[in-house]
């Protein structure tokens, strides 16, 4: 509608990582844990959707064949074997969506393997099942794993790490650095202080999925300090992905313990 000549020009959807994958191998195809993700894709029969590409009005040949994450494409071919200074014997394997990918760096690998939560510039909280969760305020939503027939539902909050670099440049700058906020701040308690942080400054996904949502100190008064402010961010994200758990416990997913992973780990 908006770039009809773009749109002319249009062969075939894929995602990031499909794209390098086509530049490697001459192979286009995807995995189910990015397709999972299209809002394209039938997360019950693990293949496209055809009633709702066919209700979009998209051809079915926009989308690639769907394979395994583990599947070897193919070899480098000559031409990207010469860039990478590589052989044409180099196998080349599909790979998987960012988020499933790191529920098997963290080895939320089975039904049974608690979950994980990712502290990121976004942050999120994953499990892995054995069906789909049906969360009907849609707070939380289910990919496709990498380990073939089971998923992963998912809670993702937009700013996680960000929300912490936000403060630091805010209120610390080169003279404050990070790690110097963060020690301070553990001197304080910003809620039991009343001042609370709403963490929503890139819009939000879970739980309330509104990319209008906006960020906000609430309480702040004059008696408190940077170590307030960073502290408040700090439990501000981590109330929100209460709010995450607490909507996995509606959808039938609880846990007793939880493994971290990434930088603000």
């Amino acid at each position: 509608d908006n770039e009809p000549e773009t749109w002319s020009a249009v062969r075939h959807f894929g995602f990031a990582k499909d794209y390098i994958v086509l530049r490697l191998t001459g192979r286009l195809l995807t995995d189910h844990s990015d397709a999972s993700g299209s809002d394209a894709y039938d997360l019950g029969s693990g293949t496209w959707w055809e009633e709702i590409i066919d209700a979009a009005g998209l051809p079915l040949s926009l989308f690639p064949e769907v394979v395994d994450s583990t599947t070897v494409v193919g070899n480098l071919t000559p031409e990207a074997a010469a860039a990478l200074g590589l052989t044409t014997a180099t196998a080349v394997v599909m790979g998987g969506g960012d988020g499933p990918t790191a529920a098997v760096g963290a080895g939320v690998v089975a039904p049974d393997d608690p979950p994980f939560v990712c502290l990121g510039t976004s942050s999120w909280i994953s499990f892995a099942t054995a069906a789909p969760a049906v969360d009907k305020l849609m707070r939380v939503f289910s990919f496709r794993h990498l380990v073939p027939g089971l998923f992963v539902p998912t809670a993702t909050m937009q700013a996680g790490g960000a929300c912490l670099a936000w403060v630091a440049e805010v209120v610390g700058g080169a003279e404050e650095p990070l790690d110097l906020l963060v020690r301070r701040a553990a001197g304080v308690s910003a809620a039991a202080d009343g001042l609370f942080f709403l963490p929503h400054l890139l819009g939000e996904r879970s739980p309330y999925f509104n990319p209008q949502a906006a960020g906000a100190f609430v309480g702040l008064q004059r008696h408190h300090t940077r170590s307030h402010l960073v502290r408040a961010v700090l439990e501000g994200v981590a109330f929100n992905l209460r709010l995450c758990l607490d909507a996995f416990a509606e959808a039938g997913l609880t846990a007793t313990t939880i493994d971290a992973i990434g930088g603000g780990a």
